[in-house]
């Protein structure tokens, strides 16, 4: 009772984390009366089902991903940011958790199986799970502004092989997960699970990183433009004005100030 009670509490913290950070994405407050507390039931009762029946992790992940899917494309935006945005969410929760069974497994000294059908590591795990993403959402609400301008960047074609990038991304983990249905050497399918997703989100680290680089880039041609065409317009004046100090407005002959110029 004490774990189920601590996970209801830790469902309504991470719903609550999430909507500050999606509300501070959207620069105000995210006008739905009923949905996140309508959120918060799915999420709290899948996770409770999870929590005393243990169902299979990959149908577990695959529900996840459709409460995530219909979480953010309930506030629609243009184009692939919604996906790109629910693929990344999705991604997060789901490489954490993975990594977390795989080092319960390692210090359990079992195998990640043996810890989904246990009754307390179990909930355990999803009390972790809980924990890490909200405080990453909170953390991740006080730098809204690099993700405001991140958001810039799913225009060019760099951004769609992203989301691309992503998609493939979320079938791996399914699949990866899939490893748990089956009898294979526990301490392989531990350090598998922990490797294989760390180094997934390392790759999705460094591709946002390598985003921001190109927008970076992008920004500073873009200014390197502007000062060109400026110093290019200051060159005309500057010769316009000379042409017209040289030259006689009325007679077109050259001035005096010309000819000592000229001579100096």
């Amino acid at each position: 009772p004490l774990t189920l009670t601590l996970i209801i509490l830790l469902t309504v913290f991470y719903v609550l984390s999430n909507s500050s950070l999606l509300c501070a994405l959207k620069q105000g407050t995210v006008h739905s009366r009923y949905w996140w507390l309508v959120f918060g039931l799915c999420l709290g009762c899948l996770l409770l089902i999870m929590a005393v029946f243990g169902i299979p992790l990959p149908l577990f992940l695959l529900l996840l991903y459709g409460l995530k899917a219909c979480e953010l494309l309930h506030f629609p935006e243009p184009g692939q940011r919604n996906w790109s945005a629910v693929n990344l969410n999705f991604l997060l929760i789901a490489a954490i958790y993975l990594i977390t069974l795989g080092v319960l497994a390692l210090c359990q000294g079992g195998s990640v199986p043996s810890v989904l059908s246990d009754p307390l590591l179990r909930p355990v795990s999803l009390i972790l799970l809980l924990v890490l993403n909200g405080g990453m959402d909170l953390f991740l609400s006080r730098f809204s502004q690099h993700m405001l301008e991140l958001k810039t960047d799913f225009r060019s074609e760099e951004a769609r092989l992203f989301v691309q990038f992503t998609a493939l991304s979320v079938t791996f983990v399914l699949l990866d997960s899939a490893a748990c249905l089956f009898d294979l050497p526990a301490l392989l399918v531990s350090l598998f699970l922990i490797g294989s997703n760390a180094l997934l989100l390392l790759m999705v680290g460094l591709f946002i990183h390598q985003l921001s680089i190109i927008r970076e880039e992008a920004h500073l041609e873009t200014e390197y433009a502007l000062l060109e065409s400026s110093r290019s317009r200051q060159i005309r004046r500057t010769e316009a004005l000379r042409d017209s100090a040289y030259r006689d407005a009325l007679t077109g002959a050259h001035s005096r100030l010309y000819a000592e110029d000229y001579l100096a």
